[in-house]
């Protein structure tokens, strides 16, 4: 999908765009280095639609080549919900402290600033949509190319203005050419409020559009990420036992439901130990480096003579461990000081308690 989002031109406070500045911004992106969202009506929170993957400059006119879009919000636009875009430049970026494209955003209700560039509008081809795209504004962290609304509430203040003063002039004359121009500005002002309160309905219709898609990809989003944290600690837990680090006893008093818990912990959690703090690292992962330190189960292939019925099952082996009150390793190590003796391992537990607190 490609759009035009910008052109070169004269933007008063906001600069001057030359052809060769728009040529510069197309080379200048990479996004590797800073990869321009897809947004709507110029969110700053909630998901990105799609990404920019490249831009184009063709003489004075800026194209955007976009990609990943989601395929909700492609049939929104194909259903002319959205028919302008709009970008957002940082005024400077990186080390070379040139202009850089931050964001490129869809508009429903917003008017745009500037002017002259293609609706957008999908045309099928082959196996792929080619987009012919529309008239940008230019906003930015602080560049912002935004006039909409607030010229036109201007404009309704101004001719409610000029309708008082007529107002006033037909109290001194009653001509009737002043009656002519009261009604006609009667008229402009009824046809003002009732245009200001169209793009007012339009704006806030299409505000509701826009938090209720966020709050939808927002929940999806979040549903997909639990899925994943189940999906894996899962996998952890089945290797987990297999090998011998932790018990179907831990399983069944919610070992799974905790460390999906703290795969679920926000990414900025890090938690630091050790003398000076310099070791760290995320919940999780602290987690299983607890549980995979030492087998807590030895299988019966490598149990002691005598001892490989008992430890051949691992349910049996980790409740004789708990009544014993020591730990499955613990117990281990009973079983190994009991062998070719006659005492059991809970004789020479009950006998040596300073080995097992």
């Amino acid at each position: 999908m490609e759009v035009e989002c910008f052109r070169a031109g004269d933007y008063g406070s906001k600069g001057v765009w030359r052809e060769d500045d728009i040529s510069q911004l197309a080379q200048d992106y990479n996004p590797e280095k800073h990869e321009a969202p897809v947004t709507i009506d110029h969110a700053q929170a909630g998901p990105a639609f799609g990404w920019v993957k490249r831009l184009i400059a063709r003489g004075k006119v800026l194209i955007a080549e976009l990609g990943d879009l989601n395929e909700q919000f492609r049939e929104s636009v194909k259903r002319g919900e959205y028919r302008k875009v709009s970008v957002e430049i940082y005024r400077k970026f990186g080390n070379d402290e040139r202009p850089y494209l931050r964001a490129l955003s869809f508009l429903g209700a917003q008017v745009p600033h500037v002017k002259g560039l293609a609706g957008v509008h999908f045309e099928e081809q082959g196996e792929y949509d080619v987009v012919e795209c529309g008239s940008g504004n230019d906003g930015n962290v602080p560049i912002s190319y935004n006039d909409g609304g607030e010229q036109r509430m201007d404009e309704l203040e101004r001719l409610k203005k000029d309708l008082e003063e007529a107002r006033n002039r037909l109290a001194q004359f009653s001509e009737g050419d002043m009656a002519k121009a009261v009604a006609n500005l009667e008229s402009r002002v009824q046809a003002a409020e009732a245009q200001a309160s169209e793009e007012r309905q339009l704006r806030m219709a299409a505000e509701d559009r826009a938090r209720a898609t966020a709050a939808h990809f927002g929940e999806r989003n979040k549903a997909d990420v639990r899925k994943a944290a189940e999906q894996h600690i899962a996998q952890f837990c089945e290797t987990a036992l297999k090998e011998g680090y932790i018990t179907p006893a831990q399983m069944g008093c919610g070992l799974r439901e905790l460390l999906i818990d703290l795969a679920l912990a926000p990414a900025e959690k890090v938690i630091a130990f050790g003398e000076d703090g310099k070791m760290q690292g995320s919940p999780i992962e602290l987690m299983k480096g607890i549980l995979t330190q030492h087998k807590v189960v030895l299988f019966g292939e490598v149990a002691p003579t005598g001892e490989r019925g008992l430890l051949g099952n691992i349910a049996e082996f980790s409740e004789k461990a708990r009544k014993a009150g020591v730990t499955m390793a613990q117990y281990q190590k009973a079983i190994e000081a009991v062998k070719n003796t006659d005492h059991t391992p809970e004789l020479y537990i009950q006998a040596n308690p300073d080995e097992f607190r």
